[in-house]
């Protein structure tokens, strides 16, 4: 993803446009090093990039947590 993206998103029968998104790389992380961060800072990891900090299940960011703490993401 190395250009930007046209994002869209559909809610009740109405597509909506979201924004145009960049992807950023961010440095990989040991799943030892991914256990020591602060709780407050894997949530803000993990939420963000889900949902831009709305709307976020505590399902998916639980199953989102699990993924990076074995190293999945």
């Amino acid at each position: 993803m190395r250009e930007p993206t046209e994002c869209f998103y559909y809610k009740e029968e109405k597509w909506y446009y979201a924004g145009t998104y960049r992807a950023s790389r961010m440095d990989d992380l040991t799943t030892q090093e991914w256990e020591s961060l602060p709780t407050k800072t894997t949530q803000a990891l993990i939420k963000e990039p889900l949902a831009g900090g709305k709307s976020v299940s505590p399902q998916n960011m639980y199953e989102t947590g699990q993924l990076y703490a074995v190293g999945a993401l």
